[in-house]
């Protein structure tokens, strides 16, 4: 499968994974995961006990569209939480680079995934 060179999605410092971008871009068109025998795995989500936060940048349009990203949270079930992060609660809206690496990103989304974080450990550690 190959990747997209770190410099293409200008993402960070890794390669992303081709297959795995492959997988989200069909995910998008067909809401479907599917196995590699064409199985549906998306309504097998809701059975694991997995703490989710989904945020999807209002102005992506092609990777992580908040439609897609939507969907992918709700099959997780009534905990998941899900946010699109858009100009009027967040200083911006994102394109899915800039959600990772914008100045406004740095004051609304980062912040709002570290608090995410340190509360899913709170509930950890207090079990």
């Amino acid at each position: 499968w190959g990747y997209w060179p770190k410099g293409v999605l200008r993402l960070g410092p890794c390669n992303e994974s081709a297959a795995l971008l492959a997988q989200w871009v069909h995910f998008n068109k067909m809401r479907r995961l599917s196995t590699r025998d064409g199985g549906d795995l998306l309504p097998k989500l809701e059975t694991l006990a997995l703490p989710v936060l989904a945020l999807a940048g209002q102005a992506d349009t092609m990777i992580a569209r908040p439609k897609g990203c939507q969907t992918l949270a709700a099959a997780f079930g009534d905990t998941a939480q899900f946010h699109i992060c858009n100009q009027a609660r967040d200083g911006e809206d994102f394109t899915h680079a800039r959600l990772i690496r914008s100045r406004a990103a740095a004051r609304s989304v980062w912040p709002r995934i570290a608090g995410f974080a340190n509360h899913v450990d709170q509930e950890l550690t207090s079990q």
